[in-house]
C-alpha cells in the first residue's frame, strides 16, 4: 500500500510527459473543495516514503522514512530516521511537534553499510500514538553486507513524538531475516484488541532450508505477552523451506498468517499454508496449520488476503501453471477453523498478468481486482459459495478506469459499496489518484464519472502514495514534484466531496443499549434496521471465546426489541454481545452481576 515517494533521475521526462497526459485526459466535473484545500506539505520530507493512520480523531498521523536512507534536513542526514507528523482535524500540523516532525528512532551506524529503515507497517495504538514496524540492516553482522541479512524492529511512538516510556532507542529487535533466498524482511503486525500488537515473523534457522514461522504479542510498554519472548513462539513446523509471509487480523484480536512453502520437488512446486493463532496466543488450526489450495504442477504465491465479518479467511493465490507457465488466480476461502470452504482445488479466476490484487470482503461476499493477462484491470464477486456475481466467472468485468491499475485502497462501505482509490495513467513511476465508489453490483455509483474523481485536483506527473479510509474521511498522501524530490502532501476528503449524498440518519444497522445493563436475569437487545435483514445474537467472553450465538430471525426495516432467550443464565463478568446481519455487525458490552 505504499510507494515510494523518490524522484528518478528522469524527473524532466516525467514532467513532459506530465503536460501530454494533460493536454490529452478527458475533463470531469471536479468535487467540491477538499477539507484541506491544496493539501498539507509535509515540511523536511522530501524523497521520504510515508505510511498514513488514524490520530484516534478526526486528524492523521503519517511516519515517514526515507527511501535512500537519507535525510536532507537536520542533523540526522544518512542515518535513515523515522519520523511522526501529525495533522489536526483543522489541516495544519501539531504546534507540540517539530515542524519537520518528530524523530522517534535514528539506527546505528552499520560498519558495512548504511542503514536504512524500510516501512513494513505502521497501526494506531489507540492513545494517538502508533506502532511502527521496520526492516532494517542488522548491526550484529558486520561482515554481512545488509542486501543480504536484515531485521525487523518494532517501536511504540507516542503523541508527542517520543518512544514509549522504558522502550529501547534501537527498538525491540526481531530475528526476521532475509537472505539471497529469502529476498525480503519477512514480518508483519496486526493490533491486538487491547492496545497492544501481534508480530509475525519467518526466521532462518541456520539455511533457508529451514525457516520458523513465529509470532509474539507485545503490550505497550514492549512487554512480550506469550511463552517464548522475543524468540516468539512457533506457528508452524520449522523442518520445511518458506519463502513469504502474510499477515491480516482475525478481526477477533488475533491474527491469519499465510506462508509460501516451497514443495522437495525439481518442478519448482509451492503450496500455502495458513495458521491462525489468537489473543491468548493459541494455535487455532492446529500445529500443523491448514494448506489453502492442492494444486498439482502448479506453483502457489499469496497475492491478497481479507478476513470477512464472520472471521472466514478469503485468499486470493498466484497460480503458475509449470508447464505451460500461463498465470491464473486461485481463491479459498477457510472457515474459522481452517476448514477448506471451496474444496482442495479452491475456485478459479481468470488469468493474471502480476500481483498483487486489490480483495475486500463485504459481509460474506468477497470482491477481487486484478490485472489480466493483457493488462486490464478487471473485478469479480464471488458469494459464500464461490459462485461469480459480477460477469463471467473467469472474466469478472472491466474496471471503468482508465489504463492498467489495481487499486492501492480497496474497502467496503456501511451500504454494500466498495471504495476504490488507484493510481491512475502510471507513467515513468508517475501517477495521479482518482477515486471510485461502486455500487452491489461492480458500477459507479450515480454522480460518479465512469474513469472516477480526481483526489483534489492531483494531475499527472503526481505520485500516489498511500491512502486511508477512517469513517466518512479518506485521507490521501500524494507526492507533488518539486525540484528533484517529492514532497508528500496530505489530503482529506469526504465521501459528500466525493460526491455521495450523506448518510441517513438511521444506520443500516443500530444496536441500542442494552436492558437492563447490569443485569441479573433476562436482558434484551434492541435495534434497528434499514433494510429487511436475518439477524443472529452472539455473546463473547472476556477471554474472546463465543458462548452463545442464536439466529433472532427475519425483520423488516425499522426498530425492534428482541429477548435473549436462554441467555439469562450466563454467569456474572463482562460480555461483549454482537448483533449482525449478513452485511453488518454492531457491538455493545454486557455486564452480569449475581
Amino acid at each position: 500500500m505504499i510507494r515510494a515517494l523518490g524522484c528518478p533521475s528522469r524527473c524532466s521526462t516525467v514532467v513532459i510527459m506530465a503536460l501530454l497526459t494533460l493536454a490529452n485526459a478527458p475533463v470531469h466535473a471536479q468535487p467540491p473543495t477538499c477539507a484541506w484545500d491544496h493539501g498539507i506539505t509535509l515540511p523536511g520530507c522530501e524523497g521520504r516514503t510515508v505510511r498514513l493512520l488514524s490520530d484516534g480523531g478526526l486528524g492523521l498521523l503519517a511516519v515517514s522514512a526515507h527511501s535512500t536512507g537519507e535525510d536532507k534536513s537536520g542533523p540526522t542526514n544518512g542515518r535513515g530516521t523515522l519520523r511522526l507528523h501529525h495533522v489536526l482535524e483543522q489541516g495544519r500540523l501539531d504546534p507540540n511537534l517539530p515542524a519537520e516532525g518528530a524523530v522517534f528512532f535514528i539506527p546505528a551506524l552499520s560498519p558495512t553499510d548504511q542503514p536504512r529503515s524500510q516501512l513494513v507497517r505502521v497501526l494506531p495504538d489507540g492513545e494517538g500514538g502508533a506502532w511502527v514496524l521496520v526492516g532494517a540492516c542488522n548491526p550484529f553482522l558486520p561482515k554481512v553486507r545488509c542486501w543480504e541479512t536484515a531485521i525487523a524492529r518494532l517501536l511504540h511512538v507516542t503523541s508527542a513524538g517520543v518512544l514509549y516510556p522504558g522502550w529501547p532507542d534501537q527498538g525491540i529487535v526481531l530475528p526476521a531475516l532475509r537472505t539471497p533466498e529469502v529476498p525480503n524482511v519477512w514480518a508483519d503486525m496486526v493490533e491486538d484488541g487491547a492496545g497492544g500488537v501481534v508480530v509475525a515473523w519467518l526466521q532462518a534457522l541456520g539455511t533457508t532450508g529451514n525457516v520458523a514461522t513465529r509470532a509474539q504479542r507485545f503490550s505497550p510498554d514492549g512487554t512480550p505477552q506469550w511463552t517464548g519472548g522475543l524468540a516468539g513462539r512457533d506457528l508452524l513446523p520449522s523442518n520445511v523451506p518458506r519463502s513469504a509471509l502474510n499477515v491480516i487480523s482475525d478481526r477477533q484480536n488475533g491474527a491469519v498468517v499465510v506462508v509460501t512453502r516451497p514443495l522437495p520437488s525439481p518442478a519448482g512446486n509451492t503450496s500455502l499454508l495458513a495458521a491462525r493463532v489468537s489473543q491468548s496466543g493459541q494455535s487455532l488450526w492446529g500445529a500443523f496449520g491448514s494448506q489453502v489450495l492442492d494444486m498439482p504442477n502448479e506453483a502457489e504465491a499469496v497475492l491478497g488476503i481479507t478476513v470477512d465479518v464472520f472471521g472466514y479467511t478469503f485468499i486470493a493465490a498466484g497460480l503458475t501453471n509449470l508447464t505451460t507457465l500461463e498465470r491464473h488466480i486461485g481463491t479459498q476461502w477457510l472457515d474459522d477453523a481452517g476448514n477448506q470452504l471451496w474444496g482442495p482445488l479452491g475456485i478459479e479466476q481468470g488469468t493474471v498478468s502480476q500481483g498483487p490484487v486489490a480483495t475486500a470482503s463485504i459481509g460474506a461476499t468477497h470482491a477481487i481486482a486484478w490485472l489480466d493477462a493483457l493488462g486490464t484491470a478487471r473485478y469479480q464477486t464471488l458469494d459464500e459459495s464461490g459462485s461469480p456475481t459480477w460477469g463471467p466467472a473467469l472474466e469478472g468485468v472491466p474496471a471503468t478506469w482508465s489504463g492498467p491499475a489495481v487499486p492501492l485502497l480497496f474497502v467496503p462501505l456501511p451500504d454494500g459499496h466498495l471504495l476504490a482509490a488507484y493510481p491512475a495513467v502510471p507513467a515513468h513511476d508517475s501517477s495521479f489518484a482518482r477515486v471510485i465508489e461502486l455500487d452491489g453490483g461492480g458500477a459507479p455509483v450515480a454522480g460518479w464519472p465512469d474513469s472516477g474523481t480526481v483526489v483534489c485536483g492531483t494531475h499527472s506527473g503526481h505520485v500516489f502514495a498511500d491512502a486511508v479510509l477512517l469513517g466518512d474521511y479518506l485521507f490521501a498522501g500524494i507526492g507533488s514534484i518539486d525540484g528533484p524530490y517529492v514532497a508528500p502532501k496530505l489530503q482529506r476528503m469526504t465521501r459528500a466531496a466525493l460526491g455521495v449524498k450523506p448518510p441517513l440518519p438511521l444506520r443500516v444497522l443500530e444496536l441500542r443499549p442494552l436492558s437492563p445493563n447490569p443485569s441479573r436475569g433476562p436482558w434484551s437487545v434492541s435495534f434497528a434496521l434499514q433494510l429487511e435483514a436475518t439477524v443472529m445474537l452472539e455473546v463473547f467472553d472476556i477471554a474472546g471465546r463465543r458462548v452463545l450465538e442464536r439466529e433472532l430471525g427475519r425483520f423488516a426495516p425499522g426498530p425492534h426489541v428482541m429477548p435473549a432467550a436462554d441467555a439469562g443464565g450466563l454467569p456474572a463478568g463482562v460480555y461483549r454481545v454482537r448483533v449482525r446481519t449478513p452485511l453488518h455487525s454492531a457491538e455493545r458490552m454486557l455486564v452480569r452481576v449475581r
